[in-house]
């Protein structure tokens, strides 16, 4: 009876653990990263015209782009794509005047460089998801005039700005109509130059986050163009900043305190790879998480208006531990329902 009732045990928690593992394999969705290439093309009358291309590939580097579940939340996510589109030339979508020229549609004819195996070399990818956007330079908060059809214009790279793990994989920048570009640079100047540069155009390719420049500046005459400058009148302040140790995230609190809505940019320990930003209401408050390697004593943390103005730099320390049984319970089910298993078979054999 000892014996029938020890293998009843074992296959107990193997009907248990194969269950917990099961579930994974049958409710898990494809997990898939997209490469983004972007066209920019300035315009006279101050225009851009930018072409978004997107290919899917899985973790394993192998293209998705015949997927057509894959393929369809794409499309289905066209406003969000088009969102990022628009950061690279403000701060709050929702300001900028745009038309869709192109909704998003699969051109099997073009190409996406991205490198798929992280290993520093890009593949070539054929086919792609692709979006065209018009833009007004007039209605974004990245341009500023020199002197008479002369402006200066910073494009960012939305990805980098959103998420510091992303940025964008090429970006070619062309100048039509009667647009002619005088000067350019970028920043961190410790990123790649253009890889390759043309009379009326520049490409970028970055194969990693830190050789992709996180803000292209050019100085260009652009006929029949215009602007009013306005200046952004935000003002907030840093609330709160604390250590979570179990998902080793640091939780900035911040607030609007003026009567103006807008995008704020927080920078930690005066890091251009870690900036997240968030668009506050006025007296509304929220919290961003930036992922931390370990904790430390102190931290330095940045307050930017919409435009990169630094509203306030304060050090905080770092005091106490936070540890919350939900999440640990959360994210370690698997993990115990194996000790679990592992304490009832060794308890059996005892007996």
């Amino acid at each position: 009876m000892n014996n029938i009732r020890k293998i009843a045990i074992v296959l107990f928690v193997f009907i248990l653990l194969t269950t917990v593992y099961f579930k994974v394999d049958v409710n898990g969705q494809i997990n898939y990263w997209i490469g983004i290439n972007f066209n920019v093309n300035f315009l006279d009358s101050g225009l851009v015209k930018v072409s978004l291309k997107m290919h899917p590939f899985d973790v394993y580097g192998r293209s998705l782009i015949s997927n057509k579940n894959v393929t369809d939340e794409i499309i289905n996510e066209e406003q969000v794509n088009i969102n990022e589109l628009l950061l690279l030339f403000t701060n709050n979508p929702n300001k900028i005047k745009y038309e869709v020229v192109n909704h998003t549609y699969l051109d099997n004819n073009t190409y996406v460089l991205c490198d798929v195996n992280n290993t520093g070399i890009v593949d070539k990818l054929k086919g792609a998801l692709v979006i065209d956007v018009l833009i007004q330079l007039n209605s974004t908060s990245v341009v500023k005039e020199v002197s008479n059809e002369t402006y200066t214009v910073d494009v960012k790279d939305s990805l980098t700005y959103m998420d510091p793990r992303s940025w964008i994989d090429v970006i070619n920048f062309t100048f039509s109509d009667g647009v002619r570009l005088i000067n350019y640079t970028w920043s961190p100047q410790t990123a790649l130059p253009p890889k390759i540069k043309g009379k009326n155009y520049l490409l970028w390719i970055n194969p990693s986050e830190p050789s992709a420049p996180n803000i292209y500046t050019f100085t260009m005459i652009i006929p029949n163009f215009h602007i009013e400058v306005t200046r952004s009148k935000l003002v907030g302040e840093i609330n709160n900043v604390e250590f979570i140790q179990d998902s080793h995230e640091l939780k900035v609190t911040l607030s609007n305190i003026g009567n103006e809505s807008g995008f704020f940019g927080v920078m930690i320990n005066n890091s251009e790879v870690q900036v997240r930003k968030v668009f506050l209401n006025p007296n509304e408050v929220a919290t961003i998480s930036f992922p931390v390697v370990k904790k430390e004593n102190k931290v330095n943390v940045t307050l930017l208006s919409e435009t990169g103005n630094v509203l306030s730099s304060k050090e905080f320390s770092l005091s106490g531990f936070y540890f919350d049984p939900y999440d640990f319970l959360r994210n370690n089910i698997g993990n115990l329902v194996i000790l679990f298993g592992l304490i009832l078979i060794l308890l059996s054999f005892k007996k």
